[in-house]
């Protein structure tokens, strides 16, 4: 991707894939690994669906993943 260019991702789409994968936990490394994503916008992406409800902080930087459907994962 040429430098400087901006792409959005989807968190919903991404969760899916996630849970598709079986995913329960996903670390910021994991999931920039997964997207070809610097950790940096990794982690800005798991913040947000933590922000969401969609995921919750499990350690610095692991999240549990929610199911999906808007209610947080507990």
């Amino acid at each position: 991707m040429p430098a400087g260019m901006r792409v959005t991702l989807d968190p919903h789409a991404v969760l899916y894939m996630l849970r598709s994968r079986g995913k329960t936990y996903v670390t910021v490394q994991e999931l920039a690994r997964l997207l070809g994503i610097s950790t940096q916008a990794a982690g800005k992406l798991l913040a947000r669906l933590a922000r969401e409800g969609l995921a919750v902080r499990w350690s610095r930087r692991t999240y549990k993943l929610g199911t999906g459907d808007a209610t947080p994962a507990r």
